[in-house]
């Protein structure tokens, strides 16, 4: 999840920009706004189900199956870790476009 992060970080998404380039500054800055609104809504979802998965497998305490043994939640929780800083990213960029917007 962490190139997630700097992509998102460095507004790198992939994007079709026909509609835009017809907005003016302040549009594009207003769809900005709506697509971090979009995006928090989809990545709160998945975070969500990333949060079930982590209790789950905690609650479970069960092993990946091997010579190592590794208990399932670790990778449960570095991904919901990893959920959670992306959300708090988009946050960060939706305050921050808010403010150019206005």
């Amino acid at each position: 999840l962490l190139p997630l992060g700097v992509v998102t970080a460095r507004r790198a998404h992939i994007s079709v920009d026909i509609l835009t380039e017809w907005v003016t500054t302040r549009g594009r800055h207003r769809l900005a706004v709506l697509e971090h609104v979009v995006g928090l809504i989809f990545a709160g979802l998945v975070t969500y189900a990333g949060y079930r998965g982590a209790v789950g497998a905690w609650e479970s305490q069960d092993y990946y199956n091997g010579v190592l043994n590794i208990p399932m939640w670790i990778g449960h929780f570095a991904f919901l870790f990893g959920m959670l800083v992306f959300l708090i990213r988009l946050v960060v960029m939706l305050v921050i476009d808010l403010r150019r917007s206005a």
